[in-house]
């Protein structure tokens, strides 16, 4: 119900959007205050570490792990590229003829993330 209001709603979209980043604000002052306080390290670890979960699910874009994907050749080298722009229409004809059409028109652009994360060429 409360998602198909903030569809509906801007006004309630922009209410909710403002309840949940002063959610965060509470939870980070709770953080600082445990971490201040509370005298059992491991009492303390715990509630910190289930706020920081808590923020990282609910606003994962502000407070979410960062993760960096780095791809590599072979044995964890370089890949190895291959400038074509030099090629003849002749040679880029039987590249595609080997490799088949595997190319995109203009060099690949508007491909998005998520394709050439997942093995696109």
């Amino acid at each position: 119900m409360v998602f198909q209001w903030l569809n509906q709603m801007p006004a309630f979209a922009e209410q909710y959007t403002r309840a949940r980043a002063s959610q965060m604000e509470a939870y980070a002052e709770e953080i600082i205050e445990i971490s201040d306080t509370e005298t059992d390290v491991h009492r303390a670890r715990l509630r910190v570490d289930t706020r920081k979960w808590l923020m990282g699910k609910l606003a994962p874009k502000k407070y979410g792990d960062r993760t960096r994907h780095e791809l590599s050749g072979p044995n964890g080298g370089p890949i190895k590229t291959q400038d074509l722009s030099r090629f003849t229409d002749e040679q880029l004809a039987a590249l595609e003829t080997i490799l088949g059409s595997t190319a995109e028109p203009g060099g690949g652009e508007g491909r998005d993330s998520e394709t050439e994360g997942a093995g696109g060429v």
